[in-house]
């Protein structure tokens, strides 16, 4: 069985300078793709799902936290708003499909997985990659991860 993936590949171009958003991004992109393939599964693993969507859960919860942390510094605080106002609607609905993927509703799997293919194009290639621009700017102290 041929494995369709819609959701785009991770490249060392996407990398905004920043080692540990940089490894969210990265780990983001290998949850997006579990999902695509474990539905490309006739006997969807509902172990695997569950444990994925599990861990989805817990990195919207922490990489949101350490994106928002870095862009306090930022002198765009309207643009800033809008970042934590987009991490709160992904959020809310993540944890809303959540609830019916962790029921082995594929439906819910299925929605995830397109909201993670449409963040990882809108979100983070098209709307983090002004981060890399505005990190830029900040002083070299508060870089320190850095990569």
């Amino acid at each position: 069985m041929s494995v369709a993936i819609r959701s785009a590949v991770w490249s060392d171009d996407l990398r905004i300078g920043h080692s540990e958003i940089d490894a969210d991004h990265k780990a983001f992109f290998e949850l997006s793709a579990m999902l695509e393939c474990s539905l490309n599964n006739e006997n969807i693993d509902a172990n695997f799902v569950d444990y994925v969507v599990e861990v989805l859960c817990q990195y919207v919860d922490g990489h949101f936290t350490r994106e928002e942390e870095l862009m306090m510094d930022f002198q765009c605080q309207g643009w800033v708003l809008d970042h934590i106002k987009r991490h709160n609607t992904f959020r809310r609905i993540v944890y809303g499909l959540a609830r019916g993927a962790h029921r082995g509703c594929r439906a819910s799997t299925e929605a995830i997985s397109a909201v993670c293919t449409t963040w990882i194009t809108e979100h983070i290639i098209a709307y983090d990659s002004k981060l890399k621009t505005m990190s830029r700017q900040l002083p070299s102290v508060q870089l320190a991860k850095v990569a």
